[in-house]
Order: C-alpha cells, then structure tokens, then sequence
C-alpha cells in the first residue's frame, strides 16, 4: 500500500479501496477500515451514504430471508402429508385391529350360544356402545371399538352362522366370523 503523504496518526483514503479509509498509525496501515466519512466527500459518504447503504442491506437480507422461508415453507408441506398420511395409515390399522378382535368376541360368542342351542343365531343390537346379545341372557354384552360399527349376523344351524363388522377409517375394511371359516376378511356372503 503507498503510504500518507501525511505522516500523522488517523483515518486515510484507503489507496486500495475506493470508498472507504483506512488507519494510518503514523509508521503504518492497519487492519482497520470503514466506509469514507462525510468531511472527505466521495461516493457512499456521509450519513445518506450509510442509510443507502444500510437501506440496501436490509433489502437483501429481506429478500434472502424470504427465500429462505418460502423453501422451507415448500421443503415442509410434504412431510406434513405424510405424517398426515402416517396417521391415517397408523388409525386404518388400529381400527382393522379393532375390527377383528370385535369380529372375533362376537363369533366366539355364538358359537358358544350353538353349545346350547340350534336354529337362527341370536340377534344383535348395539345398544350404549356395546354389543348386546337376544335370546340368552347368559351371553351378555361386548364393548364396541372405537372405530368399529355393526354389520349383521346371518344363517342358520351351528354350522351356517356368520357375523360381521366394520371400519370406519380411511379405507373401510369389513371382517367376519363364520362357523365355517373362522376369521376372515370381508362381510358374510
């Protein structure tokens, strides 16, 4: 750097960049630089020079920032759905779950009915959140899942009975309990 044609201590034209000044410590540059001050005159200099400056700072810092947020705004929306799509997944397999455990309380119990009885199988209504069996009072009540609603009971015999229910998810499954085949997906039929 060419040195001061002063040789006094103090603040300088920078001779390397344009607009700004740097520290002269009498013998030396130093490391210390800032924008040209208003007495020395030039472009960017003065206090309309800082706030043009400052002005400009803050725009770019603006603009970066809302592209930053608008990505991530964008980057986010899809992992939203899909833990959107998770739950629903994780709710749809709580209620088949459910749907086959009601399927099956409600099969085991009429074939314990057929121990004692032949015909038509007992009739079912849900009646207070809970499964509630016609025709013998010793076969009680079941609670009703959460998720799970009544779908019938048909046939004849301890051999042609079928009981079903199903979901109420997002992709609405059914399930029954036959004398025959035991727990399978879908309604009687």
């Amino acid at each position: 750097m060419q040195q001061p044609t002063l040789g006094a201590e103090g603040w300088h034209p920078d001779p390397q960049a344009a607009g700004f000044e740097r520290f002269w410590d009498g013998t030396a540059w130093t490391a210390k630089s800032r924008p040209r001050q208003g007495r020395r005159g030039g472009s960017g200099s003065g206090a309309g020079g800082r706030v043009g400056i400052i002005v400009a700072v803050v725009a770019v810092l603006a603009l970066v920032g809302g592209g930053i947020l608008a990505f991530f705004a964008f980057a986010a929306k899809p992992a939203v759905e899909q833990q959107a799509q998770l739950v629903d997944t994780g709710k749809d397999r709580s209620y088949d779950s459910a749907a086959k455990s009601d399927a099956a309380k409600l099969g085991l119990t009429i074939a314990t009915y057929y121990t004692d009885h032949d015909g038509a199988p007992p009739s079912i209504t849900v009646t207070g959140g809970r499964y509630v069996f016609a025709g013998d009072q010793t076969l009680g009540s079941e609670p009703v899942s959460d998720g799970v609603t009544f779908g019938g009971v048909t046939g004849t015999g301890n051999t042609g009975w079928c009981v079903w229910v199903e979901t109420t998810a997002t992709t609405p499954t059914a399930w029954h309990f036959s004398a025959l085949e035991g727990l399978v997906e879908g309604p009687c039929g």
